[in-house]
């Protein structure tokens, strides 16, 4: 464990995984609530949380297209720039009210898809990359790179569930913010 904590690489991509993490378990803890009591949408619920699962999955096949050629920190990277544009725009038009009322629950699906998104794009890439310089200790590396970033997941994603306020405002907030922060830390993370 030692070894794996004086990795500075390892140690920034848990924390990028952290975010991430933190960021999509936020919006799983308030889905039900955004769709039950802000979309009024509760009865159908799971059919739209499957569609939304469904169409982020995509990503993930456009990351096995797109890896090698640009290469795993590049693709992670890439998706956390897009995710904080997206939630930069969205901040801006949840905040304003600038939604019409009829497209409010497809701006709000087309958000979340793009969380899921993200998610699917970052999350197996980083892993490789903490693996990378580690694998005489893969296994320990893993486990602790999947335990810290759960717990720093954890750590974000309750108070933003607990600040949930019949709007997408806090989620809006918190995948702004992190995605922002993941994104500035890739840059410090190096590619040895």
């Amino acid at each position: 464990m030692r070894e794996v904590l004086s990795n500075r690489k390892v140690v920034l991509i848990t924390v990028v995984l952290a975010l991430g993490f933190g960021q999509m378990f936020a919006l799983l803890s308030s889905a039900e609530q955004l769709f039950r009591t802000t979309f009024g949408r509760g009865e159908s619920f799971p059919y739209w949380f499957a569609a939304m699962a469904l169409l982020a999955g995509l990503a993930n096949l456009l990351n096995a297209r797109l890896v090698f050629r640009l290469g795993m920190k590049v693709m992670a990277r890439s998706a956390y720039l897009i995710q904080t544009v997206i939630s930069a725009v969205m901040v801006v038009l949840v905040f304003f009210n600038l939604i019409p009322e009829p497209l409010r629950f497809a701006a709000f699906m087309f958000w979340a898809v793009s969380v899921f998104a993200m998610a699917g794009v970052t999350f197996g890439n980083l892993n490789a990359l903490a693996l990378q310089s580690m694998g005489h200790i893969a296994g320990t590396t893993a486990s602790v790179v999947s335990a810290l970033s759960t717990f720093g997941a954890v750590i974000i994603a309750a108070p933003v569930g607990l600040l949930y306020d019949g709007t997408m405002r806090p989620m809006v907030i918190a995948t702004l913010t992190c995605s922002l922060l993941a994104s500035l830390l890739m840059k410090w993370i190096p590619d040895n």
